[in-house]
Formats: C-alpha cells, sequence, structure tokens
C-alpha cells in the first residue's frame, strides 16, 4: 500500500508542494487505522493522495483523487425526504403560474367554480 502511495505521490507533486514523502510514510506507519483506511479507498478503485497540510494539528490531508465516483461508492438513491414537504410549495407554484401567467385560464376556471 505504501509503495502504491508514494508512486501515486510522485507523479501528482502539483497536489502537495512542499510536502516530503518521508514525512507523510513516517505518520502513516506510526498510525495503521489510518493506513487501513486508504487502503479501504484503495481497495474500492480510489485514488488517495495527500492533498495538504493541516498547519493547526500537523496532520497530512488525504483526498480521494479519482477522475470520477468508483462504482462501488455511486448511489442513486432518491433522497429521503417527504412528499408533504414539497406539495405546499408545488402548490403555491402552480396556483401562482395560473393566475399570474394565463388570467384567461383563471376566469373560466372561476366560471366553472362559482356558477
Amino acid at each position: 500500500m505504501l509503495d502504491t502511495l508514494k508512486r501515486r505521490f510522485e507523479t501528482h507533486m502539483k497536489r502537495h508542494e512542499g510536502v516530503a514523502w518521508s514525512l507523510v510514510r513516517a505518520r502513516l506507519e506510526r498510525s495503521p487505522a489510518r493506513l487501513a483506511s486508504l487502503a479501504e479507498m484503495e481497495s474500492t478503485s480510489g485514488e488517495p493522495d495527500v492533498v495538504g497540510f493541516d498547519r493547526r494539528t500537523g496532520e497530512r490531508l488525504f483526498v480521494d483523487c479519482a477522475a470520477e465516483s468508483p462504482p462501488g461508492r455511486r448511489t442513486c438513491a432518491k433522497p429521503a425526504r417527504p412528499w408533504n414537504r414539497e406539495l405546499p410549495v408545488t402548490a403555491i407554484a402552480v396556483f401562482t403560474l395560473l393566475y399570474v401567467l394565463m388570467p384567461r385560464y383563471t376566469r373560466l376556471v372561476r366560471r366553472w367554480l362559482f356558477r
């Protein structure tokens, strides 16, 4: 895993100017949990790479730099929002369109509703 990260690190030096690989490697070797997390990202067709350095905490910042989201991490699920939140907004929009953009149609509707 470290060899893969080193190769990517050296290939894309513009992502992390001023960061030395020896420091990154030393930190990763001291933290097996972080290395395992990066290995998991790599196993799902991601491309983790160092993109910066947090001066406050001294941590190296890794981001998935893949060109597009890997297939294992894509989702097509609709957001879980109840329909009753969208219904009033839709009703107001329809009502406004009918009374602002279509006055002739609304006159016909009024005649039909209030005979």
